[in-house]
């Protein structure tokens, strides 16, 4: 069996769970996969409502990937089949940017009442939006370090905790984030 407890870092010193010591008997496991959406490896958008204009594609470094070759005036979303949450999310992706911007959708319940985080090329930075009865209740634009490279992955982490928006890019899931 794996004997791990959380670390909490306090005072510059780690503490087993935050100083309740370690744990006894058997704990849940972290989640370590997704309830809603997929990695497009078995090449299909099977379990996502897509408009026109997408396909799935293949990298070496990022295996199976969904690419929009529509229209780049519009946002165009791609969306899990499934309903949305009715609690807190977690929406990850690893995105690249060639032209324009590219990014998550979640907690969306339609085109007009959705949570968005997304990479602006043209900006430079990453841009948060939360719309509700399609109006913005508070866009926020970060911009991202001079060296920003939008033609490599990037791994785009997004929470939405109660009224807590956090948003992360990085350039793996290591937790060492540049925006």
């Amino acid at each position: 069996p794996l004997l791990i407890d959380r670390l909490d870092w306090i005072d510059g010193w780690p503490v087993v769970r935050a100083g309740a010591g370690p744990s006894e008997g058997d704990q849940p496991a972290p989640v370590t996969s997704f309830d809603t959406g997929g990695m497009f490896d078995n090449g299909s958008l099977t379990g996502w409502r897509a408009a026109r204009g997408w396909s799935v594609r293949t990298d070496q470094d990022a295996g199976g990937y969904a690419s929009h070759t529509g229209s780049t005036t519009e946002p165009a979303y791609l969306v899990t089949a499934e309903k949305a949450p009715t609690a807190g999310v977690r929406a990850q992706a690893d995105l690249r940017v060639t032209a324009g911007a590219a990014g998550l959708t979640f907690a969306h319940v339609n085109r007009e009442n959705n949570v968005v985080a997304w990479l602006d090329r043209d900006r430079r930075a990453l841009v948060t939006d939360v719309l509700i009865g399609g109006r913005s209740r508070g866009r926020s634009v970060t911009a991202l370090p001079a060296g920003f490279d939008f033609g490599t992955w990037h791994s785009v982490v997004a929470e939405l905790r109660g009224t807590e928006l956090t948003v992360q890019v990085s350039a793996d899931r290591l937790g060492d984030p540049v925006a």
